[in-house]
């Protein structure tokens, strides 16, 4: 990614850290990825839907690649949706793990 000129961006908060905290650096990283040239796509797990992913970024965002991964994004803005099995998933990993005596 160096050598291309593109860079990853990820955003987190803190463990522990207040469910505002939590949607402020979602929205951080949606306006450093609206703003940022560089940025050749995002994979984005939506926490605040509309809250975050304002009208501002989402003009700013079309048509750079966007996959939303558990979450469907605002219905006036498209993009790829993933959906996860999250139980079934956990149940697999929970059965791969815990083997009875």
């Amino acid at each position: 990614l160096v050598r291309s000129g593109l860079k990853v961006m990820m955003a987190t908060a803190p463990l522990g850290a207040q469910w505002s905290d939590v949607l402020q650096s979602e929205s951080d990283l949606l306006s450093e990825v609206a703003s940022d040239p560089s940025c050749a796509g995002a994979i984005i797990w939506l926490l605040g839907g509309s809250n975050t992913f304002r009208r501002e970024y989402q003009e700013a965002l079309q048509g750079v690649p966007l996959v939303f991964v558990d979450r469907k994004p605002p219905t006036e803005f498209s993009a790829d949706f993933v959906g996860t099995a999250n139980v079934g998933a956990a149940r697999g990993a929970a059965r791969d793990r815990v083997r009875p005596p």
